[in-house]
């Protein structure tokens, strides 16, 4: 009985602890989540224009967008590497330049680098 007294109490005792630090996770979540809701988001195409994956929107990536101006989807340049990213291990293709997403590689997508 006497063990049977003990076990219930040393659940229950666990059970509060885990209950407890369980609150004090989400509390924490919730605090860093309200935190990044209040930073402005980046454009919708900032990420989609760093071409060259350095984390920053430059005039590197608008040469190598406007380099590749007049490619189309129906043309064999289409799907070529055109160049790697800054890390050297991811190409880029053509069809990675058309950021306005109307099938034709223009001064359109240049100017979305900006």
């Amino acid at each position: 009985m006497k063990k049977t007294l003990v076990y219930i109490a040393i659940g229950f005792f666990l059970l509060v602890v885990a209950t407890f630090v369980s609150q004090l996770i989400l509390k924490n979540i919730n605090s860093s989540q309200n935190s990044k809701t209040n930073l402005s988001p980046p454009p919708s195409n900032y990420k989609r224009a760093d071409i060259n994956q350095d984390g920053v929107v430059d005039a590197t990536d608008a040469e190598i967008v406007r380099e590749n101006i007049g490619c189309s989807k129906t043309k064999s340049c289409w799907n070529k590497v055109v160049d790697y990213t800054l890390s050297g291990h991811n190409p880029i293709y053509a069809s990675d330049l058309d950021l306005n997403g109307d099938g034709v590689i223009s001064q359109a997508d240049v100017d979305l680098v900006k």
